[in-house]
């Protein structure tokens, strides 16, 4: 408890670091209390109630937080360890650009090295980059715990992170509550310790079969974005290696109940026709001069930057 900031919001008057200035008798208290929560999968029914935020964005939708009771903040930050020990040693190859020790500009290297050192082989390469729709919140929980079963996540964790998925909400603006009690019909919450523990877990087998293609192929994953970069001798052989891997990409993931958010997919190519070709194949309503803009062109003193930034 010791370890939240000063500034760590809550909103039922209890801080999570106010616990810890709790007595020794308190500590132990609470500690059992925590493991009974454990063993039983869920809180008790005096906490269980948690609040949705609706975080106004620029396109005037809403981006729904779960505003979590500092006990189940305190259980999650107690746990996490766990969890990142699972992931160590199940998901934190390069596919996963947010495992730990990664940051976002790693996976911008990788790709700007992996497009020099293609162009001067004289290869060709597109990069396919597509974001997942609401993929939190649309994210089957039955799938969920098949995969934490098949992968060996720490499934004590799983049940009561849950839990809390499944305890009543409320929905609030800035005007205050907006709405009565309900639930959540699917999916988990963005904002809870282990979200994006359990997005990595669904996404592992769909990762491990475009593993599989790593002869033409590498894929990098931050959170709900995933980059597919094709590479291969000729312009024709990326555009149809592309084509057939996108598609592929693709019926995995409706296969898994996530769907595109078409709006913000980009193709990427060494060469303007690749990136046109691709489109057309895919049935992709991208206009002109977006394409022209997802040209790859990169030079030497990108390149000299882009290293010595890695180098550190």
């Amino acid at each position: 408890a010791s370890s939240f900031g000063k500034g760590t919001s809550n909103y039922e008057g209890l801080p999570p670091k106010s616990i810890a200035i709790m007595s020794d008798q308190l500590v132990e208290s609470l500690a059992t209390l925590l493991h009974a929560v454990e063993y039983a999968g869920k809180y008790p029914k005096e906490i269980e109630e948690i609040f949705v935020k609706l975080i106004p964005k620029k396109d005037g939708t809403t981006r729904p937080i779960v505003l979590f009771r500092s006990l189940t903040r305190l259980m999650g930050k107690a746990r996490k360890t766990a969890v990142a020990r699972w992931e160590k040693e199940f998901a934190s190859g390069a596919i996963f650009n947010n495992s730990g020790g990664r940051r976002i500009a790693d996976g911008i290297w990788r790709l700007a090295w992996r497009n020099y050192l293609e162009l001067g082989d004289h290869k060709h390469a597109a990069e396919i980059m597509w974001d997942l729709k609401k993929a939190f919140e649309t994210l089957d929980i039955n799938t969920l715990w098949e995969m934490g079963e098949r992968y060996n996540y720490p499934m004590d964790v799983l049940s009561v992170s849950l839990g809390t998925y499944a305890m009543t909400r409320r929905l609030q603006l800035e005007q205050g509550i907006v709405s009565t009690q309900m639930r959540g019909a699917r999916g988990i919450c963005a904002g809870s310790s282990f979200a994006a523990f359990e997005l990595k877990l669904y996404l592992l087998q769909f990762a491990s079969k475009l593993t599989l293609l790593k002869d033409h192929l590498q894929v990098s994953i931050h959170v709900d974005d995933i980059h597919m970069h094709v590479f291969a001798k000729t312009k024709d052989e990326v555009v149809d290696l592309s084509t057939n891997i996108a598609n592929f990409a693709q019926n995995e993931l409706q296969d898994a109940g996530l769907l595109l958010a078409g709006e913000k997919e980009a193709i990427l190519a060494t060469d303007p026709g690749i990136a046109t070709a691709i489109g057309k194949r895919l049935g992709r309503n991208l206009q002109k001069p977006d394409l022209e803009n997802h040209h790859i062109q990169l030079d030497r003193g990108i390149l000299s930057k882009l290293n010595q930034r890695g180098a550190r």
